[in-house]
């Protein structure tokens, strides 16, 4: 059975400035009421065109807004949860 699977090591390219407002709110309907400013801010602070990166923000914003009863992220609640869970610097 183990010489029927095949394995490949999957490596995508970072996004593209022009690409986040589009492929991150594809991403998750809590990207949607979220400015495309504010989205390349995070992008250039956290994710640095990352999907993993995107997506751990995204479990992160979604539990935050559960704890706080909000409807949708606003800027700083989207600062204080990076600032949270930012434990890597980036350059």
């Amino acid at each position: 059975m183990l010489h029927a699977r095949t394995a490949a090591w999957l490596t995508l390219q970072p996004l593209t400035r022009d690409q986040i407002p589009r492929t991150i709110a594809a991403l998750h309907p809590l990207w949607h009421t979220v400015a495309p400013d504010h989205l390349w801010a995070l992008d250039g602070h956290f994710a640095h065109g990352s999907l993993r990166r995107w997506t751990l923000l995204t479990h992160h914003v979604r539990r935050a807004l559960i704890t706080t009863g909000a409807t949708s992220p606003d800027p700083g609640l989207l600062q204080q949860v990076v600032g949270r869970i930012d434990t890597s610097r980036h350059p």
